[in-house]
């Protein structure tokens, strides 16, 4: 089905339904963009969530601890 949008010439008819269908299309997308957004903007607030609570995991953790024999021994063999 093929659907005019837009102006019609002087002197042309113009369907009820075309108007009608145009404008349930365009509901229909609207919904679809509204819907989308949504979605990106619920996962946008999980990741930022999801970032401050590892920054904060890894603000508290504990300092690495020394490896016990490394830059205990210099080798001067060469």
């Amino acid at each position: 089905m093929f659907y005019r949008v837009g102006r019609y010439k002087q002197g042309e008819e113009c369907d009820v339904m075309d108007i009608a269908a145009a404008s349930n299309m365009m509901s229909h997308a609207q919904v679809r963009q509204q819907a989308s957004l949504a979605v990106m903007d619920k996962a946008i607030k999980i990741t930022e969530r999801d970032t401050s609570h590892m920054i904060q995991m890894l603000q508290q953790s504990t300092p690495a601890v020394p490896h016990p024999t490394h830059g205990n021994q210099i080798d001067v063999k060469g």
